[in-house]
C-alpha cells in the first residue's frame, strides 16, 4: 500500500531553561465509508502505522459495506464506529465537535450500474 502523506500537528514548546520541546499531540480523522473493500484494508494499516491518531469511521454500511471486515479493529481504543449517514448534517456536526475533528479521509460512495 502506497505510502500516505499526512500533516501531523507538531506543537514547540519552550522551556523555562530555553530549551526547544518537540511534543505531537494525537489527532482524530473522521473516515468516511470504510467497512467497504478498500476502507476496511485501509483502516487496519492506518492504526498499526501512525499510532499518533484516533479514528473515527462513519459508514451506513449499505451493500457496499460490511462490518465484519472491520472486526479486527473493534477492540482498539483508538477506533470508534458510528452508524450513520455522511448526508445527515446534524449527525457530521456533531461528530467533529464532539471529537474534534483535525482531518476527514473519505472513502464513502457507491456506484449505480444500469
Amino acid at each position: 500500500m502506497a505510502e500516505i502523506a499526512l500533516i501531523v500537528l507538531t506543537v514547540v514548546l519552550i522551556s523555562s531553561f530555553g530549551y526547544v520541546v518537540i511534543t505531537s499531540m494525537m489527532q482524530n480523522i473522521l473516515l468516511t465509508g470504510t467497512a467497504g473493500f478498500i476502507g476496511s484494508n485501509f483502516v487496519p494499516y492506518f492504526l498499526e502505522k501512525y499510532p499518533e491518531y484516533n479514528l473515527i469511521n462513519l459508514d451506513l454500511l449499505t451493500y457496499a459495506g460490511n462490518i465484519e471486515n472491520l472486526k479486527e479493529c473493534e477492540s482498539n481504543p483508538r477506533y470508534k464506529f458510528i452508524k450513520g449517514d455522511i448526508c445527515n448534517r446534524e449527525l457530521v456536526e456533531f461528530i467533529f465537535n464532539e471529537y474534534d475533528i483535525n482531518g476527514v479521509i473519505h472513502f464513502a460512495a457507491e456506484i449505480s450500474c444500469r
